[in-house]
């Protein structure tokens, strides 16, 4: 099932072809004569100065207009896949966010079972479902640095550690509600250990060393899914369990935490397309220039410009006229 969901910052996608907006100026309620010439009372008592013009067609311009770079953190959304658009080329998607220490504590007769990562799926997907994809897992080395305003931006890169945490094979369920990978047991026990111990700290000891978890994929030609951050929608649940009398299973979760700062990397290879030749652009690149197609994807900076050049005739009337 092949959909292309349209939403900003998301992946925004529309193909839109050439375009004529036609005004129509109606006078009156009968079908009488609406030439100069048979309007003639008081003609001879008062010399007029006023006249009245038509314009019953305002010409369209389109064009694209592709973006150095665009915002995407503080989304709400984290966009993880890939997929080749016929139009648009490959988009690549990846992305990052940080967790906080729970508030839980763990008896010394607690034994660690798996550490997992859960992931919300929130019901956008840009591409083909029905194929599987690969997710990929890593602890980011660092966390990236923002720039002056506190924004990071699709061009942005995420420094992850070469330790490859979980890869995963799937095929997405969105109407499951969300996507559950197990992790690496040494990244679990270490975790368990120290919040037995009382060793992880607070939110700041923590994160300086655990900086937070990269979402990557394999080139799957499959699709670009998206996940919530929002309201605890991706978190790292800690398994473990104690034997009394009966075994009792417990759970230890890392919420997110400054989630401003989670972005989408979008990377895109418009090779074949006809936007291939057309990179970095400072100024519109015209329809007659693009098979007199326009194309719109905000998250990878692609946005069509809407000119009408012949408004620049009432432009003109200054204070010496009014639109009617």
């Amino acid at each position: 099932m092949e959909n292309k969901n349209s939403e900003i910052p998301a992946l925004l996608t529309v193909w839109v072809g050439g375009a004529l907006l036609t005004v129509l100026l109606l006078a009156g309620c009968s079908e009488q004569d609406l030439s100069s010439a048979a309007f003639h009372m008081g003609n001879d008592l008062v010399s007029s100065h006023t006249q009245l013009g038509y314009m019953d067609t305002l010409t369209v311009e389109l064009s694209t207009v592709i973006l150095d770079s665009v915002r995407t953190s503080a989304t709400g959304r984290m966009l993880v896949g890939q997929y080749t658009d016929g139009a648009f080329g490959t988009v690549h998607a990846s992305t990052c966010f940080q967790v906080t220490v729970p508030g839980t504590t763990v008896t010394s007769d607690a034994v660690f079972d798996s550490l997992t990562l859960v992931l919300d799926y929130d019901g956008y997907f840009y591409g083909d479902t029905l194929k599987s994809q690969t997710l990929q897992v890593y602890p980011l080395a660092e966390y990236p640095e923002a720039d002056d305003n506190g924004y990071y931006y699709n061009t942005s890169p995420i420094p992850a550690n070469e330790t490859l945490l979980a890869q995963h094979t799937f095929t997405p369920r969105i109407s499951d509600g969300s996507l559950e990978i197990r992790l690496q047991d040494a990244l679990g026990k270490d975790f368990f250990e120290k919040l037995q111990e009382g060793e992880l700290g607070g939110e700041a000891a923590f994160l300086e060393d655990f900086p937070g978890i990269a979402l990557n994929t394999l080139e799957d030609d499959a699709a670009v899914m998206g996940y919530a951050i929002e309201d605890s929608g991706a978190y790292l649940k800690l398994y473990y369990h104690r034997s009394l009398a009966e075994k009792e299973t417990y759970t230890a979760h890392f919420y997110p935490t400054n989630t401003d700062d989670q972005f989408n990397r979008i990377q895109t290879d418009r090779s074949g397309t006809v936007l291939e030749s057309w990179t970095r652009q400072r100024y519109p690149i015209p329809s007659t220039q693009t098979n007199e197609q326009v194309f719109v994807q905000g998250a990878t900076g692609v946005l069509t410009r809407i000119t009408f050049p012949t408004l620049n005739y009432f432009i003109e009337l200054g204070k010496q006229g009014s639109l009617l």
